[in-house]
């Protein structure tokens, strides 16, 4: 597997945040129209979407949840290589539930779920 860590990230870095939801309302907003805010505004790098139509909502989540579930991703792939097939360590599983923990946040944030509390492990 090839290192992908030495790629400079082209993208405005994380966090990426859904900002203003507008229903159905008039003014100056449009209707079904949301808001992405990302990067941060005294560094340079702030910037703002603006997502119009009928799924406005739903894509805002997923571009808003894009640079977390990129990193867990890449966390997920790392660890799960990590893991010996045949005397898998303790620390190298922690680490893969680590990975996944992250990667279910990130979901929840792409779809506005809540995150389900799971048991002990």
């Amino acid at each position: 597997m090839s290192d992908h860590s030495s790629t400079k990230d082209a993208h405005t870095p994380g966090p990426w945040d859904l900002g203003e939801v507008h229903i159905g309302v008039g003014g100056h907003h449009s209707p079904n129209e949301a808001f992405v805010t990302a990067g941060e505004l005294d560094e340079g790098g702030y910037c703002e979407f603006r997502i119009q139509g009928e799924n406005a909502i739903a894509n805002a989540r997923l571009i808003a949840a894009a640079p977390d579930m990129r990193e867990a991703g890449q966390e997920l792939a790392a660890a799960a290589c990590d893991i010996h097939p045949t005397a898998p360590s303790s620390a190298s599983i922690n680490r893969l539930h680590v990975a996944m923990d992250a990667w279910w946040r990130a979901n929840a944030k792409a779809t506005g779920q809540q995150l389900r509390k799971r048991g002990p492990r």
